[in-house]
């Protein structure tokens, strides 16, 4: 064979040998790629179920917690076993949910991490909606009465975020009640401005406080918690402080500062601070008496009969009203009443 052909021949091998390798890499590198894919997307059916069966074990404890407070207690206080926040170690949170994994560079890392993230943290809080300001409260017509309740849920604007970088004013809490105001008063042609209602719904009705964020100056960034600038505290949202469901009460047993001061105007503003403090010292006075009487002896869980109050600070009218007689004016915005179920009062 001539030289000149024998040479072709071994530079089309080599390329064909390249071409080759170059063709085994890719589906090597194709391979590999979708096992880690695979893998990511085994780990996500993995933390999805996980968070799933959380969610639905979090929501039975909270019925357990609130069927037990039913038998036990008649009035709703802070001292209720579904009042304070569950939480479950076992089910570590580890940043379930994140993506962080995503970003990790390589396996030794993603099994560092799938080890980390064995379990969940389950959190539970459960809110009493008799604890927050009813903004159906802003459709009266009295205007003295609109102006006093105004200024109630102004108050609650300005003390939900009190001392945070998300701080409100009293101003923004009057401009926000504006256009609450106006939201709910809109009429079958502005009906574009939010979801639709239906035809045995008014106007006015929300289904859901989360319907505000079709509100004018409502922002989900003031609706929702917030992280904190160094991302590690949580800032409420007013989520937590307004409500659609409640009897237009306030029960004075749960609400904390912010939504106590949805019950005062001008300078009876203190009387919220007044309230926390009773409920404070009313709690560590019945934590003192469980622990004398466990010291000494007297204490016998069997034979202990249940606080049909559950340890409410406030269960009548004169209770509140003792509180304030000290001070140097009394409220004269705010009605008290006892029901069965709590202590409320009325803006």
């Amino acid at each position: 064979m001539h030289p000149d052909i024998r040479s072709n021949e071994r530079g089309v091998a080599l390329a064909l040998a390249i071409i080759a390798s170059l063709l085994l890499f890719i589906i090597t590198f194709e391979v590999a790629m979708t096992v880690r894919v695979e893998q990511f997307i085994s780990h996500n059916i993995e933390v999805d179920t996980k968070l799933e069966v959380g969610c639905q074990a979090g929501f039975e404890v909270a019925l357990a917690n609130l069927r037990q407070d039913r038998q036990e207690t008649e009035i709703d206080s802070q001292n209720d076993v579904w009042y304070p926040l569950v939480v479950h170690q076992e089910l570590r949170e580890a940043d379930v949910a994140s993506d962080e994994f995503l970003f990790l560079e390589d396996d030794d890392q993603f099994d560092q991490w799938s080890e980390d993230v064995s379990g969940l943290t389950l959190y539970i809080k459960t809110f009493d909606e008799a604890a927050k300001f009813n903004v159906y409260l802003l459709l009266t017509e009295d205007n003295k009465l609109l102006r006093r309740r105004k200024e109630m849920f102004a108050n609650v604007i300005d003390r939900f975020r009190e001392d945070t970088d998300l701080d409100l004013s009293s101003s923004d809490g009057e401009r926000l009640a504006d256009a609450v105001r106006e939201f709910l008063k809109r009429g079958d042609e502005e009906q574009s401005s939010g979801p639709p209602k239906p035809p045995t719904k008014k106007p006015e009705t929300l289904t859901d406080v989360f319907e505000l964020l079709y509100c004018e100056g409502i922002t989900p960034d003031i609706m929702y918690d917030q992280l904190d600038e160094y991302g590690d505290g949580v800032i409420p949202g007013l989520f937590r402080y307004i409500t659609v469901w409640s009897d237009m009460q306030i029960n004075i047993n749960t609400a904390d500062v912010a939504g106590l001061s949805g019950l005062f105007t001008g300078a009876n503003a203190y009387l919220a601070e007044r309230i926390d403090e009773y409920r404070l010292e009313a709690a560590e006075e019945n934590a003192r008496g469980a622990n004398d009487a466990a010291t000494t002896g007297s204490f016998d869980p069997s034979e202990q009969e249940t606080d049909p109050t559950g340890g409410a600070a406030f269960t009548q009218v004169n209770e509140l009203r003792e509180r304030s007689r000290g001070s140097r004016r009394r409220s004269t915005t705010t009605s008290v009443r006892f029901s069965p179920s709590r202590a409320t009062a009325s803006p």
